[in-house]
């Protein structure tokens, strides 16, 4: 082999593989020394799915974690530190670079002996590699193709700075199932590897309803999820926990599957829950192949000392299952069906269901309250809480759906015991409740119109028309709850709102039906459904003193 092909490199250091997008509009790919020194330049991370800017986005974290060292673990001192990055406006690049300096070689992508977020020398047992398209969560299976927005051929290989994004991501993402076992697994049965019973099958970011804060641009968004205090789980620092290494700084690993929890925030921000080989041409210049098993793997039990970038909730069921004293804690994921602003309460309040006194909010919105108490930050601050993720179907076997929703807000709603948390959430609900009234009233005109055929998939389809009605509403009216507005007015005029987009979408059925308002079926009337759904409608916003309506339609009396 040629002496060239054996000494390349590509190191993620100095190699431009993140794809970002500068606040200028410009699209352009950065390596990692570029990334924080264009930080305060550049507004997102993006790629060819958008949960890269998740993953990257932690990768990130966990380089400041451990290239910055604080003299003093106090949460005082810490956020002192804090604010005087905040207020530099950039990070230390002598720091930071000398640290990536110190890892490069942990970084570089085609060693043969430590090769990036791989381990050296994977083979499987009896079979070549799997097709570098199995690394890829966006394209089909070969059977599904004819749906894919790429050709076959361009998925044949990958590129060194693609499948640098792809590995980090499948890292974090990767399906469960059965996997190939690979030449030195100790965990096969009848020719296939599972992972251990209890345990995370998925890559651990699809265990977790992902959610990050983000700034004006990257530095700020960095700052802002590097939370280095944990008010409400250990009491103590975040950085610098003994054994909290990532990968980058460590030994190639084995290629059995391991089973270990991690120690603290940059394992966790870096977990390997594959073992992965990517498999090259021979110029080493493309990745045409992968070679992939289970790796480190753990429950998502209890990990809320670790894991800073998700809600919580309290598992009733786990604590039987493990017959612990306490109630667990288990990651609050996602609802693809849902928009973010539909379940910000897991997000906002600290509230408990099975006990008090325990804050359930992801670790980096308590961190953000901490800023605020100490007037790190203004509450008045425009930040979005962004939330990615995926979701999967048959035994988290496959992808099913991809989650990514962002919501403009005041930092005034990351203080839990405020107001205007309450308000917000109160509303929230309140919506819920009318939703459901105005699935009751459809229900009732199709009753009043003689249709009997009822289904889930039908109340589905009122419930998606109302909350699309009502996505553009919730987002303005959370963005401009600020310091100057009063809760109680404000969430007056907030409901009315949504009472009037909600009875326009009443009327609307009623002028399809095209049927008279006292034509009578099975006791019911579409005059008599509108009476119905006006109470149902004061029931859950509370009364009006005239409900908004089209061509007349309030006045219901038969």
């Amino acid at each position: 082999m040629d002496d060239a092909i054996v000494d390349k490199r590509y190191s993620l250091v100095d190699e431009p593989w993140i794809t970002v997008v500068y606040t200028d509009g410009t699209v352009r790919n950065v390596s990692l020394m570029t990334l924080f020194r264009d930080a305060p330049a550049i507004r997102e991370i993006t790629g060819e799915m958008p949960q890269m800017y998740f993953t990257t986005l932690r990768l990130a974290l966990a380089i400041l974690y451990r290239a910055y060292e604080f003299p003093v673990l106090t949460k005082e001192r810490l956020i002192e530190e804090w604010v005087a990055i905040w207020n530099q406006g950039t990070f230390d690049l002598d720091i930071v670079e000398g640290y990536l300096e110190d890892c490069r070689d942990g970084f570089d992508l085609l060693s043969f002996d430590r090769p990036f977020y791989q381990a050296a020398g994977l083979e499987y047992v009896g079979k070549e590699c799997d097709p570098i398209s199995e690394l890829m969560p966006d394209i089909p299976k070969p059977d599904k193709f004819l749906f894919a927005m790429r050709s076959p051929k361009s998925v044949q290989e990958l590129s060194l700075d693609e499948a640098a994004r792809y590995i980090v991501l499948a890292q974090a993402y990767d399906i469960a199932g059965i996997k190939s076992p690979v030449q030195g697994s100790t965990h096969v049965s009848g020719g296939k590897v599972y992972a251990p019973k209890g345990a995370v099958g998925t890559g651990w970011c699809g265990a977790i309803g992902g959610v990050f804060l983000e700034g004006e641009n990257l530095f700020q968004t960095l700052l802002l999820n590097w939370a280095l205090w944990d008010t409400a789980r250990s009491g103590g620092p975040l950085a610098e926990r003994e054994g909290d290494v990532p990968p980058w700084e460590l030994p190639s690993p084995g290629s059995d599957l391991s089973e270990v929890d991690p120690a603290g925030p940059v394992k966790a921000l870096t977990w390997q829950s594959r073992r992965i080989r990517l498999v090259f041409d021979e110029s080493r210049q493309k990745a045409v192949g992968v070679i992939s098993s289970y790796g480190d793997v753990t429950t998502a039990v209890d990990k809320q000392y670790c894991e800073i970038m998700t809600a919580w909730r309290e598992s009733e069921a786990q604590r039987k299952r493990l017959g612990t004293v306490h109630v667990p804690w288990m990651p609050q994921q996602h609802d693809a069906s849902k928009a973010l602003w539909r379940g910000l309460a897991p997000m906002l309040s600290s509230g408990s269901v099975l006990g008090a006194g325990k804050d359930l909010r992801p670790g980096v919105i308590v961190w953000a309250q901490g800023l605020l108490d100490s007037r790190a930050i203004s509450p008045d601050r425009p930040l979005s809480l962004h939330a990615q993720g995926m979701a999967y179907g048959t035994q988290s076997s496959v992808f099913e759906d991809a989650i990514d929703d962002r919501i403009d807000l005041c930092a005034l709603l990351f203080r839990d015991d405020s107001q205007a948390v309450f308000s917000v959430l109160e509303v929230v609900s309140q919506a819920d409740a009318a939703v459901s009234e105005l699935v009751k009233f459809v229900r009732s005109m199709e009753l009043a119109a003689g249709d009997k055929r009822r289904s889930g998939s039908f109340d589905d389809d009122v419930r998606e028309r109302a909350y699309d009605a009502l996505d553009q509403l919730f987002r303005e009216r959370i963005f401009h709850f600020t310091t100057e507005v009063d809760p109680f007015d404000y969430c007056n005029v907030w409901r009315s709102d949504v009472r009037a987009c909600l009875w326009a979408l009443a009327c609307s059925y009623v002028d399809e039906a095209g049927r008279s308002l006292f034509a009578e079926h099975d006791g019911m009337t579409s005059g008599r459904a509108l009476h119905y759904f006006r109470a149902g409608l004061s029931r859950a916003l509370g009364s009006a003193g005239v409900d908004a309506h089209s061509n007349g339609s309030e006045d219901t009396s038969e």
